[in-house]
């Protein structure tokens, strides 16, 4: 008689566990949550939280282009590590948006379908987030073929440091300054600006 209780208040607890993880929406309050201490958020991160995380995905982007202005006046000396920083931010932000677009964007398949994520790729939309975040990515790379400027270290330390314990690795891949001066269209062109996608 007791195993009929114990067993009917565990399912019962599990079910208002569920019901209240479901209701509160946890990365979307992650996403929105002012860091102690006055820290800045950390972008890598909230980048890699689930779609419920889009308005957070929107704040990065706006950070992310800040970033870009930056980059795009002549002469700009940034600080190597915050580039990286956001260069990871926006190359993780990337990669969910691809998934997102892929799942939501233009056929739904029942099987895959979550309401969240169907808002998310909607707001994404909307928002012109896919093609923001490439651009910035594309500018980013721009500024460190023309600057000679190898993130791809700090980027790897960054992943493998101690802060960085719920990032989901190999899901981006960090070129290395050689690499992207074979590969880019502005190497050995004169340019002295940042601005393929003004």
């Amino acid at each position: 008689m007791r195993e009929k209780y114990l067993i009917i208040g565990a399912l019962g607890l599990s079910t208002l566990v569920f019901g209240y993880l479901n209701a509160t929406n946890m990365d979307a309050a992650i996403a929105d949550s002012i860091p102690p201490r006055s820290q800045p958020k950390d972008d890598v991160y909230i980048a890699n939280l689930s779609a419920d995380a889009i308005g957070g995905w929107l704040d990065i982007t706006t950070r992310l282009q800040q970033t870009v202005e930056t980059l795009r006046i002549p002469g700009t000396v940034v600080n190597t590590k915050q580039l990286a920083h956001k260069k990871s931010a926006a190359q993780y932000l990337q990669s969910k948006l691809d998934t997102l677009h892929i799942h939501y964007g233009d056929t739904e398949k029942w099987q895959e379908y979550n309401n969240s994520g169907n808002a998310a790729e909607k707001i994404a939309t909307q928002n012109h987030l896919q093609a923001t975040v490439n651009c910035v990515v594309q500018e980013i790379a721009d500024y460190q073929v023309l600057n000679n400027v190898d993130l791809a270290s700090d980027q790897h330390e960054y992943e493998a440091s101690y802060e960085s314990p719920f990032i989901q690795r190999g899901n981006v891949h960090y070129d290395d300054l050689n690499t992207l001066q074979s590969q880019h269209p502005l190497s050995g062109s004169g340019a002295v600006t940042v601005d393929s996608c003004k």
